[in-house]
């Protein structure tokens, strides 16, 4: 824990500044790396899924199906 506000602060900025320099070299050689793949003509590298709540969900069993039988049934009954 650092007491003086000013070090403190030159301490966060400076953290800040290294945390997005690092961001930008993994961007840059995430592009690269695509770039180089579609020169050679190899598979792209695999997309990384974001995580939503629809992905992490877990299935229950009161939730209906889309290709449920029984409420097929009833969509053509009515």
């Amino acid at each position: 824990m650092i007491k003086n506000k000013a070090k403190r602060s030159e301490l966060h900025a400076k953290l800040k500044h290294q945390k997005k320099l690092d961001k930008r070299a993994k961007a840059k050689a995430s592009d690269a790396a695509l770039k180089r793949a579609l020169e050679l003509g190899e598979e792209l590298p695999e997309k990384k899924v974001p995580r939503i709540i629809e992905n992490t969900r877990e299935l229950h069993e009161t939730i209906c199906k889309p290709d449920d039988e029984e409420v097929l049934n009833l969509v053509l009954c009515d």
